[in-house]
């Protein structure tokens, strides 16, 4: 938040805190789409059984109902190694939401895939 004041200091305002489970824990920029809602990627966690530390994955926030109300959670897809794992880098929101992204390593090669979700 900006400062009331010249001279005051930035206020800092937690959107979401990640609990390092189902939901993992942050890696990349954060993307927005037209409507506000947040998209990002955690890199770990998220499906153990087929990546030790976790395959990673891919979450929607949604926006406050109020203003200055909590963010809430839209949806999470977790990465299952064979479908990718450890996504890396920016997503690409489009004007229709679709989103693309890279993973870093897991697919059907090993090397990584590029994903596509679409609304």
């Amino acid at each position: 938040m900006p400062p009331s004041a010249p001279g005051q200091l930035w206020g800092e305002t937690v959107l979401w805190g990640f609990a390092g489970t189902a939901d993992g824990g942050i890696y990349a920029p954060v993307a927005f789409d037209r409507s506000g809602n947040l998209y990002g990627t955690s890199a770990a966690n998220g499906d153990t059984v087929d990546c030790p530390g976790g395959c990673g994955a891919v979450f929607k926030l949604l926006p406050p109902l109020t203003p200055g109300g909590p963010w809430r959670a839209g949806w999470n897809l977790q990465f299952n190694n064979q479908n990718g794992s450890g996504p890396i880098g920016n997503l690409v929101v489009t004007a229709n939401t679709t989103i693309y992204g890279v993973t870093g390593s897991g697919g059907q090669y090993g090397f990584g895939t590029i994903f596509q979700i679409q609304p």
